[in-house]
């Protein structure tokens, strides 16, 4: 601390406490008085407090008053006042000194002396700049279109400082007072043929930030770069229209054969949704077409590629032989596991095994390429050569596997099955019905447009009921279940299932 801070401090001590020992002068009023609302006062290294306000006081006399001392680096809205009360708001210069200081400001008047003490912390250099890392399009903005900007705060001055490898990239300012602030960035277009890379360094006090800049040879984007569809133009049987999203860092247009149209045909810069109309299909043989995006300044281009058959179906059959197997399973790799044949032997023996039991069932499992429809009921079990699904209030089916046709390409089969519901104590067989579900991908059940086949219901005693469904148009996308319908329901709905088959139908 200062010497003359503490001989002043002293000094304003020494007359506070021990007044009455010492004899007034002549110009002394015993009754004066001088009161501070504050006499300690804290500040941040900018002059103001921590909640960012300027500080003030009030000062009371009953006699004219006097600042007899004030810091140089401390300033009053008053240093002299008469009798009464007076509000006095301090201006504190900013600290850059490397350290803590303090200061005083000593008022008297009328034989009477208060003095405040400020403390002010010293100043910490503080910088932040975002985002550290941009990346842009050949045109020199944003993938949005937009142009790039970065937001400086600094509690100090700040300038920019250029690197040797961004002269393409241009501040909108290079300089700026401490504060919040969004700087822009103009970025030339990037005719170099490859990505490039330009760093700048914003600058404010002992702070350093450096910002990267990446610009690509992007500009243009479209979410979906090819459509399959039927001879009616739509890509699946609800018939839902062909949409996709253009994203552009600039104005862009379009173009497209005849029978394609594309809506709206242009866009400004940012994101754009457009919707495609195919135009029917009367030619009777597959054809295909092309919607071409492009920028207006870059001159950067999309295509979207549309192929259109001249059927109903949206995809060409697979040429399979009427008769061919896409999927056997008869369930012969339990037979190992020695578990009983409780269908055959009317229920009397019932031993089974959990699919999930141990490794080696687990493994087996999964190669026969069905998966459990409700894994977390863990009610999907082998007996001796088939399965046995369901417990009491908990109920399961299988998903087959994907069939093996080609893209592009669609199948007939008939689905078939055997199955048998399970017979309790009491001789009554369970209450259980069987459901095929297509539930995701293309195709129908037992008709034009369902996806769900009417409940089938074994015979109501020991022994096989055979079932059987056709499926119509499924692809390698098609999922299908086979379930008990009573899913979610209480009670017992148990049941076996075996030979599982799905084989090519001639085309209807």
């Amino acid at each position: 601390m200062d010497f003359k801070y503490i001989i002043i401090r002293a000094s304003s001590a020494l007359l506070l406490l021990s007044g009455p020992l010492f004899t007034a002068c002549d110009d002394d009023d015993p009754d004066a008085f001088i009161t501070v609302s504050k006499q300690e006062i804290e500040v941040e290294y900018n002059g103001l407090t921590a909640n960012g306000e300027t500080v003030n006081f009030d000062l009371g006399s009953n006699h004219a008053w006097q600042a007899t001392y004030v810091e140089e680096w401390i300033h009053p809205t008053h240093t002299e006042g008469d009798r009464g009360r007076t509000r006095i708001f301090l201006a504190i210069d900013e600290n850059d000194t490397g350290k803590d200081r303090e200061g005083y400001v000593i008022f008297e008047g009328g034989g009477s002396r208060r003095t405040v003490a400020v403390t002010q912390k010293l100043k910490i250099d503080a910088l932040m700049v975002s985002p550290g890392k941009l990346t842009v399009v050949r045109s020199g903005l944003l993938e949005t279109g937009e142009k790039a900007s970065v937001y400086i705060s600094a509690n100090s001055d700040w300038t920019i400082e250029p690197s040797g490898d961004s002269g393409w990239i241009t501040p909108s300012k290079t300089s700026g007072k401490a504060g919040e602030e969004d700087v822009e960035l103009t970025i030339a277009q990037n005719t170099t043929g490859a990505v490039r890379t330009g760093t700048f360094v914003v600058v404010a006090g002992s702070k350093r930030a450096t910002v990267t800049v990446t610009q690509n040879l992007e500009g243009l984007k479209v979410s979906a770069t090819s459509f399959r569809v039927n001879k009616f133009g739509f890509a699946d049987e609800e018939r839902t229209p062909l949409t996709f999203t253009v994203t552009a860092a600039e104005a862009w247009t379009s173009t497209a054969d005849g029978w394609l149209t594309l809506s709206p045909a242009s866009g400004d810069a940012g994101e754009t949704e457009v919707t495609l109309t195919v135009g029917e299909n009367g030619t009777g043989a597959l054809r295909s077409g092309e919607v071409k995006i492009v920028t207006a300044q870059t001159g950067l281009e999309e295509t979207v590629s549309v192929s259109q058959n001249a059927k109903d179906n949206l995809f060409e059959d697979d040429g399979q032989q009427v008769g061919h197997v896409y999927y056997n399973e008869p369930f012969d790799w339990a037979i190992p596991f020695g578990m009983d044949d409780q269908v055959g032997l009317n229920g009397t023996k019932w031993t089974r095994l959990s699919v999930q039991k141990n490794d080696e069932i687990k493994a087996a499992w999964a190669k026969c390429g069905l998966t459990d429809f409700n894994p977390d009921a863990n009610c999907l079990f082998i007996a001796s050569d088939y399965l046995h699904m369901g417990g009491k209030n908990i109920q399961t089916g299988v998903i087959l596997p994907a069939i093996g046709v080609k893209a592009g390409q669609s199948t007939d089969v008939e689905l078939s099955m055997e199955t048998c519901a399970n017979i309790g104590g009491s001789g009554t067989p369970d209450g259980v019905t069987v459901t095929v579900e297509i539930t995701a991908g293309p195709g129908t059940v037992n008709g034009d447009s369902e996806k769900l086949c009417e409940p089938m219901t074994p015979a109501p005693s020991w022994g096989w009921t055979p079932m059987s469904v056709k499926l119509y148009g499924i692809t390698a996308d098609t999922r299908i279940v086979i379930r008990s319908t009573q899913q979610g329901q209480n009670g017992y709905f148990r049941w076996f299932l075996d030979d599982i088959k799905m084989t090519k139908i001639a085309a209807e």
